[in-house]
């Protein structure tokens, strides 16, 4: 049931962000597409409905026991934090990237102190790291979002406050 909820969400992320994105080769001035009004907004935690939510949407409700032990899913994309994590991880570079895709690990699970929840990131890759002798490349040049060593760098109160 977790990894059914992750994919519905996955597949959620990629729609919108695939419907208001620019194109890597357009303009800079290009303003990017807004989202279309019958869309919801959603993210970037998304807290799995519960018990009320089905009982209110549903005259005879079909309640799953293992739907209680979903647990909430933080996204770490650049639809959501596009201004603040552009930038590469080892060599501070914001111009010379690219998002490539989503983790292939999958989510990770979080400890929180109010309860624990699971994160899934996207992958960044450095152009400009990239491009180095392979011995200068020693931590690489992709990085996921869910990784310690995207933000082993940040001080405590640069990371935006939904992560």
């Amino acid at each position: 049931a977790q990894l059914k909820w992750e994919a519905n969400v996955i597949a959620y992320v990629d729609y919108i962000y695939e419907k208001t994105k620019v194109h890597g080769n357009a303009s800079t001035l290009r303003v990017p597409p807004a989202l279309s009004k019958q869309v919801p907004l959603l993210g970037p935690t998304f807290v799995p409905p519960s018990y009320c939510h089905v009982m209110k949407r549903s005259t005879l409700p079909k309640i799953a026991p293992e739907t209680a032990y979903i647990v909430p899913l933080t996204v770490v994309h650049p639809f959501y934090f596009a201004g603040t994590i552009s930038k590469c991880p080892k060599c501070s570079e914001s111009k010379n990237i690219t998002w490539d895709s989503w983790n292939g690990t999958g989510g990770r699970e979080v400890q929180g102190l109010y309860r624990n929840e699971r994160a899934i990131g996207y992958q960044l890759r450095c152009k400009t790291c990239h491009g180095l002798p392979k011995a200068e490349r020693s931590q690489g040049f992709c990085f996921g979002t869910t990784n310690y060593v995207f933000w082993e760098n940040w001080e405590h109160w640069k990371i935006p406050r939904k992560i």
